[in-house]
């Protein structure tokens, strides 16, 4: 059970969660992905692994033997945690996905509609504009590609119960500098939905330019810091077991 969903939630680490006096679990890369390995996966799992799917969590840290699909046992953990008072946060990678660029695999995206769902260079259509840390970056100025992730963003809160999600590379979404580029479409849009604008929404907001600083993230924007005083969380390293951070 070690460093699966249900692992998280035996009486041990519960005990251990609630002792140091954690209010909620920062859970990180836990949705569906390509193994370790395979062609456009990258390198080991880590907290910012691109998704392969954004409705499903990975069978990565699913318990084996057990008569549960993960997503079952994704959603006892969850009930699991919230009897005992902590709140879930799900990181979310919302810039990027685990296609690659234009010599990884067609799984998803790309075979539906790739102009559509990824930017692509202006003047050489078939290579890929990226973000730091990936080979690609979702158009997320366009409606489709928008919707695509609101409803997963929706689904999570309302099927798999979480609190709140923490967007790993957030200066797109939350800093004034993107007023004026595709993030201030996504912002507007958490802070206006119904479901969305009722859950914690935190910012991890490292660009990748060239300070590598955390950006603008006000509270006049509507946006928790993670890891700061402000943030519901206490936060400790996860030791490379799971994908937890308390």
């Amino acid at each position: 059970m070690r460093g699966t969903y249900l692992g998280l939630t035996s009486e041990v680490a519960l005990r251990r969660l609630t002792t140091l006096g954690c209010t909620a679990v920062a859970l990180q890369a836990v949705h569906a992905r390509l193994p370790a390995g395979s062609p456009g996966a990258g390198g080991p799992p880590a907290w910012s692994t691109q998704p392969l799917g954004l409705f499903a969590p990975t069978s990565c840290y699913a318990a084996r033997g057990v008569p549960l699909t993960p997503v079952q046992q994704w959603q006892i953990m969850v009930a699991r945690l919230h009897a005992a008072g902590l709140e879930v946060l799900l990181d979310v990678g919302a810039t990027a996905t685990a296609e690659g660029n234009h010599l990884g695999p067609t799984l998803s995206l790309r075979g539906i509609d790739n102009a559509v769902y990824y930017q692509l260079a202006a003047n050489q259509p078939r290579y890929y504009r990226a973000v730091p840390g990936a080979n690609n970056a979702l158009n997320l100025r366009h409606p489709r590609v928008l919707q695509l992730l609101m409803d997963s963003l929706r689904y999570w809160v309302t099927a798999m119960h979480v609190d709140g999600f923490r967007f790993v590379g957030a200066s797109p979404l939350a800093c004034a500098e993107a007023a004026s580029d595709y993030g201030e479409a996504v912002s507007t849009i958490l802070h206006q939905d119904p479901v969305l604008s009722q859950v914690k929404l935190l910012a991890a907001p490292w660009d990748g330019g060239v300070s590598g600083a955390v950006g603008n993230t006000g509270p006049g924007r509507g946006w928790g810091r993670y890891g700061q005083e402000r943030a519901p969380i206490h936060r400790s390293g996860h030791g490379g077991q799971g994908p937890w951070a308390a």
